[in-house]
């Protein structure tokens, strides 16, 4: 391709990310986990993070009577530096319509909707009965509902708190105990 490219352009190749500003409402939500990438190396999003964000999108689309595409949600390597991941949740509607503070809110419920439509079938890791289908092909391979059980039972055990901000290193805490307990099973 480069050197047929070549007959037509005389430039050279630059790889472009392509973004726009896109003001919305979003919910950060922490996941633990262990960091050991060296610093600047790539790091491809966990298993556990990238179906957690899948499973909690599909239970507050359940519980909140949502279309499917108006939470939206990725995982990011942790800002701060700090091990672990976080998955973003934002609402794809410009401006936002205040889904993602009645996640925040109401987690548990979503949580425990989650659960109910992963497990209450069966299916080995992922299906379009559960957490698969169309807009998330590209990581189809990455689901694996097992990997998510503790977590989603653990925030569906979490008391809610209305008009309070939920303490992030407590979440932090009970989320890495979770994931400790999960590891030592194995």
């Amino acid at each position: 391709w480069f050197e047929n490219h070549a007959r037509f352009c005389s430039g050279q190749l630059a790889q472009l990310v392509l973004a726009y500003r896109f003001h919305t409402d979003a919910l950060v939500i922490a996941v633990p986990g262990d960091d050991d990438m060296a610093p600047g190396a790539r790091m491809a999003p966990s298993t556990a993070a990238v179906t957690l964000a899948e499973a909690l999108r599909l239970g507050a689309s359940e519980v909140m009577e949502l279309e499917s595409d108006e939470i939206a949600s990725f995982v990011r390597k942790r800002v701060e530096g700090a091990p672990g991941e976080e998955i973003v949740f934002y609402e794809t509607t410009p401006g936002g319509s205040g889904y993602t503070e009645e996640l925040a809110h109401r987690l548990p419920e979503v949580a425990a909707a989650a659960r109910k439509v992963l497990y209450e079938h069966q299916c080995s890791r992922a299906c379009y009965l559960c957490l698969k289908h169309y807009r998330n092909q590209w990581i189809h391979a990455q689901l694996d509902k097992d990997s998510v059980r503790t977590a989603l039972l653990a925030l569906e055990g979490l008391e809610a708190e209305s008009g309070m901000p939920v303490e992030r290193r407590a979440l932090q805490q009970a989320m890495r105990t979770m994931l400790e307990t999960r590891a030592q099973e194995f």
